[in-house]
């Protein structure tokens, strides 16, 4: 009887490293320890950036409205509204943005892309609670006489 007691309990740990193995098999429903669980991007967002710099420019978003839909880690959806608005040395210049399309989406762990209508507008940041935040850098041509320019700065969203 001894000997077979001692066979089940040499044989536990590796029954026990099994049962947690089978359990981590990329379906989301267990994972390994240390590993974080994508967050989750889908529903409305409101949407602006400040301090986006570049080609002589200052300039900020505002009024810009997320509609994101994930699926696993990749997601996509629609923006609507909002405005590049950029001081020049002679004025103020408005370009509005909306509506389009939200592009290549990812999600890994607690870090986000995503594009507005093409890697133009690439957005990379970090989801933490009801809100994500991070740097934007847009290629965009401002017509005369500024022409196309790369602006980057600080984007945050919160969801609503």
């Amino acid at each position: 009887m001894r000997l077979v007691f001692s066979r089940v309990w040499r044989q536990l740990p590796v029954a026990l490293a099994a049962a947690l193995i089978a359990g981590c098999d990329g379906d989301g429903e267990g994972l390994a320890v240390g590993v974080t669980p994508d967050a989750n991007v889908s529903g409305t967002w409101s949407y602006s950036a400040t301090n986006v710099t570049g080609g002589g420019l200052t300039c900020r978003i505002d009024g810009v409205r997320l509609e994101l839909e994930q699926t696993g880690n990749r997601f996509n959806g629609i923006y609507t509204g909002g405005a590049l608005i950029c001081a020049e040395t002679v004025g103020v210049r408005v370009i509005p943005l909306g509506p389009g399309v939200v592009t290549d989406g990812r999600v890994q762990g607690a870090n986000v892309t995503f594009d507005f209508d093409g890697p133009y507008f690439r957005n990379t940041g970090v989801v933490d609670g009801l809100g994500m935040s991070g740097t934007l850098v847009v290629r965009a041509d401002l017509g005369d006489p500024i022409g196309v320019v790369t602006v980057a700065g600080n984007f945050s969203a919160m969801r609503q």
